[in-house]
């Protein structure tokens, strides 16, 4: 067939197409404000406190579309099921259906904690607890209160609250054990658990990384409370708790590594840092004969140099008595040495670099190989003129070497520390080092007091920048020779006397030690003097952590309950 275009079919085409052109260019909606709320829930069947529930589901429904969730993330019911709800979400609904017959006569708490609208992915603001009851009462007990960490006013969020009936726990053994009531801390680190028995209770938090709502790790953080026992008063139907959060340290020191440095010097790596100060060595044959105390050793950042009277051919045993690490968890331990290969020693065959030490200007550093006072033959003090040896005297010999400059160093030259090759059992060489000098132009004084308000006990004063720690057991501080920066200042309240920060434990029951940090940092510059700076810190009010008050938002319902 044959077309044939006229002007006027022509021009309709033109209409046309500029019509459908029109109708087919997007163009972006108009609205308001992007949406910064998360979902609200707007009905639930059962409503609210109903009383005599004996359905098999539960329906909630928002305000928007909501995202999936996971029972035991966003949602928990409590007291808890043996069998985990089947849980479904469509569109704006969720329907939770139970796999087991709910008990009689029980109030059941189901909470919802960090639902998620489907567009923005905003979370809800507070948790929405959903109660009935499958009797003609509902309990009307409530524990809340904050998880806070060792550091002062720091909310511990995604807490999981374990509440347990008082006479189902001894000795505070909650080692995979369910509970009875679960609930989640928000994002500040409070929580609120409505709607329970008149009774005692056993309470405890985790940071449930498995998601198994019990305690099933002991690696898992922590929370406990001055004590686990929480008991109702006959005059009120609420009880505030304060909880400190910590991750537990009670595993022993263990021995991670070693090799053979020579043909009998031993180097051991530990899972954990020691105190070594009560630590006893001692070597002996495979059968245990031929024992004899170990001397010469050496530790440093979880590592010992021992000095082997057997020499590495022979295989021998290994006793480390009063291993302990710095929280007093003690291991005695005999290890089996066996004859392994040395390796190849690394360039440079230091264990630990020369390292200027502030406090007398001395040079310090660990050799693989003990040193004694006839090899400083084989160690120069240099500057940049050749061949010309500067003096020194040695303060420590073996591993750890020390040697302090006679002259007054420059800082305005290069010093290096030579070591001769035949140290290491290397011909032919020099291991050279430059040094950091010491120069009292780049250091400012830093001194003053501290006044605590409320605390009277032993503490741990740390001032720290950077790789740099000024450490204090006391409130007046005089520090001479500052790197210039920005220091933090830390406080430990340490009710042990032990020198660290000490955290809790379940067996036995212990809080961890409360660590303060100033909200502001402290400057020091090179040349200045900060004298007679006084630092006050007030630990009452940090002591006494607020509890949060408000009422836990819920939907409206009609007064159609019983209470006990």
């Amino acid at each position: 067939m044959k077309w044939t275009y006229r002007a006027g079919n022509y021009l309709l085409l033109l209409i046309i197409g500029g019509i459908l052109t029109f109708c087919a260019n997007p163009s972006s909606p108009t609205g308001g404000e992007r949406d910064k709320t998360g979902p609200q829930v707007v009905k639930t069947i059962p409503v609210v406190e109903q009383l005599n529930f004996t359905g098999k589901k539960i329906t909630v429904i928002f305000d928007e579309f909501i995202r999936p969730v996971t029972y035991g993330k966003e949602i928990f019911v409590s007291p808890l099921l043996k069998t985990p709800p089947k849980v479904l979400v469509a569109a704006k609904k969720l329907t939770l259906q139970f796999q087991e017959d709910l008990l009689p006569n029980t109030t059941y708490v189901i909470t919802l904690a960090g639902v998620k609208d489907q567009n923005e992915s905003n979370e809800m603001e507070v948790p929405f607890p959903l109660a009935f009851s499958t009797g003609p009462v509902i309990d009307s007990m409530e524990i809340k209160g904050r998880i806070e960490g060792p550091v002062f006013r720091q909310g511990m969020k995604d807490m999981t609250l374990l509440l347990f009936d008082a006479d189902s726990i001894e000795n505070d053994d909650i080692f995979r054990r369910r509970p009875a009531y679960i609930s989640r801390t928000d994002e500040a680190g409070y929580f609120s658990l409505p709607y329970l028995r008149r009774t005692d209770f056993r309470i405890y938090a985790i940071e449930d990384a498995d998601n198994s709502n019990t305690y099933s790790s002991p690696l898992e953080t922590l929370a406990l409370a001055d004590s686990s026992l929480v008991q109702f008063t006959d005059s009120g139907n609420s009880v505030s708790v304060s909880m400190l959060a910590f991750s537990p340290d009670d595993q022993v020191p263990l021995v991670r590594a070693y090799e053979w440095l020579s043909d009998s010097v031993i180097r051991m790596e530990f899972s954990e840092g020691l105190m070594v100060d009560s630590l006893q060595l001692s070597i002996s044959d495979t059968t245990g004969l031929d024992s004899m105390e170990v001397t010469t050793w050496t530790y440093w950042e979880r590592k010992l140099l021992v000095l082997s009277h057997r020499k590495r051919e022979s295989g021998l045993q290994l006793a480390l008595v009063g291993m302990q690490d710095s929280l007093g968890n003690v291991a005695d331990s005999l290890m089996e040495v066996l004859p392994r290969r040395i390796k190849k020693p690394s360039e440079p065959p230091l264990e630990k670099k020369p390292k200027l030490i502030l406090a007398d200007q001395t040079y310090q550093w660990i050799s693989p190989r003990t040193l004694t006072r006839q090899d400083t033959n084989l160690i120069h003090l240099q500057d940049t003129t050749p061949d010309v040896f500067l003096p020194y005297v040695v303060i420590d010999t073996g591993f750890q070497m020390t040697i302090k400059p006679v002259i007054n160093m420059n800082p305005g030259l290069a010093y290096t520390l030579n070591l001769e090759g035949e140290l290491f059992r290397e011909t032919d060489t020099v291991f050279s080092f430059l040094l950091d000098v010491f120069d009292p132009d780049t250091y400012g004084r830093f001194s003053g007091k501290i006044v605590l308000n409320g605390y009277e006990g032993p503490l741990v004063v740390t001032f720290a920048q950077d790789q740099t720690t000024f450490v204090s057991k006391k409130t007046d501080f005089d520090y001479r020779y500052m790197p210039a920066g920005n220091y933090l200042l830390t406080i430990v309240l340490d009710a042990d006397s032990n020198g660290i920060h000490t955290p809790g434990s379940l067996a036995p029951y212990r809080l961890p030690e409360r660590i303060y940090q100033h909200p502001t940092k402290f400057e020091v510059r090179a040349k200045w003097e900060f004298t007679e700076q006084v630092i006050e810190v007030d630990l009452v009010a940090l002591t006494a952590p607020p509890i949060d008050t408000t009422a836990v938002d819920t939907i409206a319902v009609e007064p159609r309950r019983g209470k006990k």
